[in-house]
């Protein structure tokens, strides 16, 4: 099962910097960690799972949106949208929470999909280290 993260932002003045380093790093990170599943393969067979990644300024908790499915595309997508608030997120300590909060809307999604959550949830404290020592995960300024 192939996983695909992109970054859309469609409200004025909310943005992550994260670079695209970033979405290819969680498209092999969480592509590793779940396998298909027989409920998923009989509702969506031969289809990628995307999810957009976004941010919303007044949330106080993550906001999960989808499925939207593209049936021509083959497409599942999901919207994550993040809480956004007025902090440095070029600071990667900051940014390091962020992408918790990714990381556990992501179990939820695959959740929602009767997918195998367990080596992603096991794996979180190791890929914020591993977020947190590549320093082109942020884009630059």
């Amino acid at each position: 099962m192939k996983f695909y993260f992109g970054q859309i932002y469609i409200q004025a003045g909310t943005k992550f910097p994260f670079s695209y380093l970033f979405s290819e790093w969680l498209d092999e990170v969480v592509t590793e960690c779940v396998d298909a599943s027989p409920h998923f393969d009989k509702k969506y067979p031969d289809f990628r799972l995307i999810i957009r990644i976004s941010a919303k300024a007044g949330l106080r908790e993550p906001e999960i949106r989808g499925p939207s499915v593209f049936r021509r595309d083959k497409d599942v997508e999901f919207s994550v949208f993040l809480p956004h608030e007025n902090k440095d997120y070029f600071d990667p300590a900051i940014c390091r929470d962020i992408v918790r909060q990714l990381l556990e809307s992501v179990i939820k999604v695959l959740e929602k999909l009767q997918l195998d959550a367990t080596k992603v949830r096991e794996k979180i404290p190791a890929l914020l280290e591993e977020f947190m020592l590549r320093p082109k995960f942020i884009a630059l300024q």
